[in-house]
C-alpha cells in the first residue's frame, strides 16, 4: 500500500502502527521518547505524567524530533521510489 485515505475506519490503526514503527526505528532519540511514543500515544494525542515542566518539554521535544526524522526518511524514500518508478516507466515506453 502506498496511499492511505484518512478518515477511513482503519485510520486509527494505521496511525498507531506508524507511531510504533517510528519509535522502533529511531531509538537514538532516547528510551523515554521511544516509550512515550510507543505506549502513551493514541492516533495524535499523547498523555503522560512527568515530574516537572522541564521533563515534559524535553520529552515532547525528543518525540517531535523522532517523528520529524521519520517524515524526512519516509519522504526521501518515497521520492526515490517515485523517481525509480518514473525512470523505469520511461525506459519501458522508449523500448515499446
Amino acid at each position: 500500500m502506498t496511499v492511505h485515505l484518512f478518515g477511513a475506519t482503519s485510520s486509527p490503526g494505521c496511525a498507531n502502527f506508524a507511531l510504533t514503527s517510528t519509535a522502533n526505528d529511531f531509538e537514538e532519540f532516547g528510551v523515554k521518547a521511544k516509550d512515550y511514543v510507543r505506549n502513551d500515544f493514541y492516533v495524535d494525542e499523547g498523555l503522560k505524567s512527568v515530574p516537572s515542566a522541564d521533563d515534559a518539554v524535553q520529552l515532547v521535544t525528543s518525540a517531535k524530533q523522532m517523528c520529524k526524522e521519520e517524515v524526512s526518511v519516509s519522504t526521501s524514500l518515497c521520492l526515490t521510489t517515485k523517481k525509480s518508478s518514473e525512470k523505469s516507466q520511461s525506459q519501458t515506453e522508449q523500448t515499446a
